[in-house]
């Protein structure tokens, strides 16, 4: 799954970014409802969905005990998902902003960052499997994530650009350990769904806070506060999987 959402932003911006800069700017609105439509059509072609008759339906007292036991999960994913959603929407502007790229090429730069961050994807798989810790692997990426983004508040020029093709490297590794591995080990059986839904619903919900927010923190006291603001959010979020780090080796042996 994070492969994919990385893939997608970066086709996104090189296909966005050259449809808002021509004359035709609104096909850059046009676009991503196509796609939704299409999607639509395929899911429901497609028939994923189980039949309802093996649905339990909805129960709060199931939903309220699971999210007990994945709250942890959910606070860093709300606070790893403001970041990695603040990064999707705003990087370009301040790439825009350094000055040092031609305003047409933003959205390619922008797109080329992501496509080094896939790098992230395979070195937290490559940890994992070296270590087969999933919340440790995650704890040392959001903590490497965090230094680069503080390391970034004091950057400038063409070594702020490769600060942050280095650090969304380091926050896509540790935030799709924590949106898909992390709810498959924490969820019971037969929840895996509900549990994966509830974990990216919060990085989604806080991620879209970051849309309007990080915006209004760049026009009050510049890039600088937005980094650290960033580096400290993944620092929380890196602290909060390290204090529960003995719930993975409990799960797996179904304790």
């Amino acid at each position: 799954m994070p492969f994919s959402y990385v893939m997608g932003t970066a086709i996104t911006w090189v296909l966005i970014g050259a449809a808002a800069t021509g004359e035709n700017w609104r096909t850059a609105f046009w676009l991503p409802g196509l796609a939704l439509l299409a999607v639509l059509a395929f899911w429901r072609r497609a028939g994923i969905d189980a039949p309802k008759s093996r649905s339990e339906g909805i129960r709060l007292s199931t939903m309220i005990a699971e999210a007990r036991g994945i709250a942890f999960v959910m606070l860093a994913a709300a606070l790893s998902g403001y970041v990695f959603n603040g990064t999707i929407i705003w990087l370009p502007s301040y790439i825009l902003d350094t000055g040092l790229i031609a305003d047409g090429l933003v959205g390619a730069v922008a797109a080329l960052t992501q496509v080094i961050a896939l790098a992230g994807l395979f070195l937290a798989r490559y940890f994992v499997t070296r270590s087969n810790q999933v919340f440790g692997t995650a704890v040392q990426l959001f903590a490497a994530a965090a230094a680069a983004f503080l390391l970034l508040s004091m950057s400038t020029g063409l070594i702020a650009i490769v600060v942050v093709a280095f650090a969304l490297l380091a926050l896509n590794g540790a935030f799709g350990l924590t949106v898909s591995s992390m709810p498959l080990l924490l969820a019971p059986a037969g929840r895996a769904s509900s549990t994966t839904g509830a974990v990216n619903m919060m990085s989604t919900f806080f991620g879209g806070m970051a849309g309007f927010s990080i915006g209004g923190l760049v026009e009050l006291s510049g890039w600088s506060a937005v980094f650290g603001l960033w580096g400290a959010l993944l620092l929380l979020a890196s602290l909060l999987i390290w204090r529960n780090r003995h719930e993975e080796e409990r799960r797996e042996a179904g304790v």
